[in-house]
């Protein structure tokens, strides 16, 4: 009965990355991401 209001978790391990741009125009500043792949596949 309880499964009903409380659904299994989902299998996804969601990653939050940061990361320097190498463009002069956001020189100094870091980009933010989040994915719910694997990180090294969505970086590749």
């Amino acid at each position: 009965m309880h499964r009903e209001f409380f659904p299994l978790r989902s299998e996804a391990k969601p990653t939050k990355y940061a990361y320097e741009d190498s463009s002069q125009d956001y020189r100094g500043l870091l980009k933010v991401g989040y994915t719910m792949i694997n990180l090294d596949k969505r970086v590749a």
